[in-house]
């Protein structure tokens, strides 16, 4: 709801600069808040009469590009989308947003965070007890290799 009114201004900003995607993405909802949640509808209501072309897209998250007749793009990503990620155990699978799938963060601290939405499956890799393993399970835990018990 923060940038509710604030549309037209990312519309205008994305085509000025060639049509940079601006990236609309559910907000998670945490706790059962949701007072900052303001569905997908309610934006693509403000933008649908100014759409000239759809595109679906599944790398490296599924999610629908529009594009905008002022030649803007916007990108949504929804929670309610398929979720192709290949760890079909995960506990926060309704809630990824896929995109984390094809990257890898490491901190200067040496944390392996294979999910950007999980913090259960991190890995401290300068740990000298840190095995092979262990990067491998951290890995396929957050969807980054094919997935097998």
């Amino acid at each position: 709801k923060i940038n509710e009114n604030e549309i037209n201004e990312f519309e205008a900003l994305s085509a000025e600069n060639g049509g940079i995607p601006i990236k609309v993405i559910d907000l998670l909802q945490t706790n059962g808040e949701n007072s900052l949640y303001l569905p997908l509808e309610n934006l693509y209501a403000q933008i649908k009469e100014k759409i000239v072309d759809v595109c679906e897209g599944d790398w490296p998250y599924i999610k629908t590009k529009y594009t905008l007749k002022s030649g803007a793009i916007f990108i949504f990503k929804s929670s309610t989308q398929k979720n192709n990620c290949s760890n079909l155990d995960c506990t926060v699978r309704d809630k990824c947003t896929e995109g984390c799938r094809h990257s890898i963060r490491i901190g200067l601290d040496g944390l392996l965070k294979p999910c950007g939405v999980r913090n259960d499956n991190t890995l401290q890799c300068l740990d000298g007890q840190v095995s092979d393993s262990d990067i491998i399970t951290s890995l396929a835990s957050g969807g980054k290799l094919s997935y097998a018990k």
